[in-house]
């Protein structure tokens, strides 16, 4: 009998209440131009089947809420990563990115370069209700 080992090490099983996640979504551009700009030029991505795979509501305690970055071409997925982790999706935010500099920084798309990302929230269980008063 083998023991798979425990993916999060060192991380500890069904011990948090809230957990973040930016997957190292494997984005495909349309040519090589964009591929010294795209994740995989910076960091080891992961393909969706492998992300979906992870064992995110296992690092949960029954009450959970599950933060999940999502870059906009990667949003249908990133839904899809919740079902797959059987998170309930309640809600999200918006996250602009910028440059240290504090210029706004252009992202990945197809359609639009957006200069944003989701972050998606979802719960399992019944965790307590966090509101945020945000004056922007």
């Amino acid at each position: 009998m083998s023991i798979m080992p425990w993916f999060f090490e060192p991380l500890l099983p069904r011990s948090f209440r809230l957990v973040l996640i930016d997957p190292p979504w494997e984005f495909q551009t349309y040519s090589r131009a964009g591929q010294g700009k795209s994740a995989q030029a910076h960091y080891t991505v992961m393909p969706l089947d492998a992300i979906k795979a992870l064992p995110v509501r296992d690092l949960c305690q029954d009450d959970a809420i599950v933060m999940c970055w999502a870059t906009i071409p990667m949003l249908p997925d990133a839904l899809a990563c919740l079902e797959a982790w059987r998170v309930t999706y309640k809600s999200n935010l918006v996250w602009r990115k910028v440059t240290r500099c504090g210029k706004l920084r252009m992202g990945c798309g197809f359609w639009t370069r957006s200069m944003h990302e989701q972050v998606l929230i979802g719960t399992i269980g019944k965790p307590p209700l966090i509101t945020f008063s945000i004056d922007l």
